[in-house]
């Protein structure tokens, strides 16, 4: 799995798929059409052909060291 290699202690996986009101009011909210989508600390990266680029292009691994130098600062 990506998280895990990208060494991602803390993730959720969340299947939309068994709440049929679910999948429309996700993409409601995040105003994004299609499923999967990809959160970061609650902001919406993308589908999985986005996070996938981002995966392969190594942007993935610096958005979330990114979010964890951020998230730490904030804890001082």
């Amino acid at each position: 799995m990506v998280a895990n290699e990208l060494g991602m202690e803390t993730f959720a996986s969340v299947n939309v798929l068994s709440d049929p009101r679910a999948r429309p009011a996700l993409k409601e909210w995040s105003d994004f059409p299609t499923i999967p989508q990809v959160f970061i600390n609650g902001e919406l990266i993308g589908g999985s052909d986005i996070a996938l680029e981002l995966y392969e292009s190594g942007d993935l691994q610096n958005m979330l060291n990114d979010k964890i130098i951020h998230q730490s600062e904030g804890c001082r």
